[in-house]
């Protein structure tokens, strides 16, 4: 019984640092806006930054 304990104590413990190593890694900076959000590499003027789907749609009204 307590080996059975033992093995669902690990099996949680595992689960919960995986869980939260993925849940941590979505999010960056944004370059632009400065808030932290969910952003993508784009590269402009020859320099690459991180751009929110905000300001990216900001930029390509303005035709960047």
């Amino acid at each position: 019984m307590k080996k059975t304990l033992r093995k669902i104590g690990a099996i949680a413990g595992l689960m919960t640092i995986m869980m939260g190593t993925l849940a941590g890694c979505g999010k960056k900076k944004c370059d632009i806006c400065e808030e932290k959000k969910k952003c993508s590499k784009q590269e402009y003027f020859g320099e690459t930054v991180y751009v929110c789907d905000d300001c990216k749609s900001a930029l390509e009204m303005f035709g960047l």
